[in-house]
């Protein structure tokens, strides 16, 4: 288990963190300013003047290290992605990283430099006494300026219109998995996920994905979900897998024990937002 600190100026957010942690609850504006904090942080945009000079840089802490934003693969998964234009491979395009990850395997390697030979050979080929071609060697993340991406569903070219809720957010989560656990510069994986509704198909397979650290905005599950996973955005907005802060909200209500504390925010969670809560 990890403790995550997603920080800017004198706002953190601390959170402990094996793979996965759902964020739950009805504040959404801080909500909003933690995945606008967690996204800064990552991507690392040139600072304005007015955080140079206010706020302060945002940053991402793993058990109190700094974590520099050049190390962090970001992702964000949503029911708004659309297919159609990440498969333009743009920068921010999770088919173009996962592309080239693909690659980049070292099944690839021969059929890389073969291609490389041949392209070689053919440069040479037009040298002429005005105009002499050099080649350029391919490197995997070259390859994609001549690759036409498509994506099949039955065999048939297929966009996120053709996509259920499941296959749209499973689409994006896989090519995710495959770069995380295959990708070889081992950058740290983050995601931010932001998905209305958890279903079993999804939570499985995210519980699969044992080489990030992605962070649930959720509004409503079908499963039940452990207490110890979830983070609460709500009048008060802290992990629930902090048993000293969970313990104190108590305290003050007459709730003497810790085990006493989880089940009443285990009861409060299940009547206010309508899910399943479970303690281990």
């Amino acid at each position: 288990m990890n403790r995550l600190t997603i920080k800017k100026g004198n706002i953190k957010y601390d959170m402990n963190i094996e793979y996965v942690k759902y964020c739950l609850g009805f504040n959404y504006e801080e909500k909003f300013n933690f995945m606008k904090i967690l996204k800064e942080a990552c991507l690392h945009p040139k600072e304005s003047e007015y955080t140079q000079n206010n706020t302060g840089h945002a940053q991402v802490l793993i058990n109190d290290e700094i974590i520099n934003p050049k190390t962090i693969q970001y992702f964000h998964v949503s029911t708004d992605y659309s297919l159609l234009s990440d498969l333009k491979l743009t920068s921010q395009s999770i088919v173009a990283k996962y592309l080239e990850v693909l690659i980049s395997q070292n099944d690839n390697t021969d059929t890389i430099n073969t291609i490389n030979l041949l392209l070689e050979s053919f440069s040479s080929e037009l040298d002429s006494d005005i105009i002499l071609s050099r080649f350029i060697t391919y490197t995997p993340k070259q390859f994609l300026k001549i690759l036409l991406p498509v994506f099949l569903k039955e065999e048939e070219q297929a966009n996120e219109y053709d996509l259920t809720y499941e296959e749209l957010i499973l689409l994006q989560l896989k090519m995710i998995d495959f770069i995380s656990k295959n990708q070889i510069e081992k950058a740290r994986v983050m995601n931010l996920i932001e998905i209305p509704v958890l279903t079993r198909t999804i939570n499985d397979y995210l519980n699969i994905m044992n080489q990030c650290l992605s962070i649930i905005i959720l509004n409503n599950t079908k499963i039940e979900l452990d207490i110890n996973h979830i983070y609460l955005f709500d009048h008060l907005c802290f992990d629930l897998n902090d048993e000293n802060i969970l313990y104190n909200v108590f305290l003050e209500k007459g709730i003497c024990t810790l085990q006493e504390a989880k089940a009443e925010m285990k009861k409060l969670i299940n009547n206010k937002l309508d899910m399943s809560i479970i303690n281990r």
